[in-house]
């Protein structure tokens, strides 16, 4: 990081004030120590769509908005019970989807 705020012939694209504030845990400008963390295990927003074997899982911080892009998505085929697969929206486990319909999501 240090390279890319300031190139490697010491300061060009940063200053010392990024560097503290980009460079620590916590955020110096809004006052707080250190970044907060959720257990997403405990409180989550939770949307479940279920067609046929086949179940769509969606969650998102409390108060999300489902057209909100904000959501982590999971697709569920249990169409052969041999054979039950999980894929994930936009193949990857980002919270970056939105909930309004489940379905039409590309998963991989």
């Amino acid at each position: 990081m240090y390279e890319v705020l300031f190139g490697k012939n010491h300061i060009r694209d940063g200053d010392v004030i990024s560097l503290a504030e980009h460079g620590r845990l916590g955020g110096i400008s809004i006052g707080e120590g250190y970044k907060k963390t959720y257990d997403m295990n405990s409180s989550v927003a939770e949307k479940i769509t279920k067609v046929g074997d086949v179940v769509y899982y969606a969650m998102a911080f409390p108060g999300s908005l489902q057209s909100e892009a904000v959501w982590q998505v999971k697709k569920v085929d249990a169409t052969d019970p041999n054979n039950v697969t999980t894929t994930w929206c936009d193949s990857n486990i980002a919270f970056d989807n939105v909930a309004t319909d489940l379905t039409v999501l590309t998963y991989g």
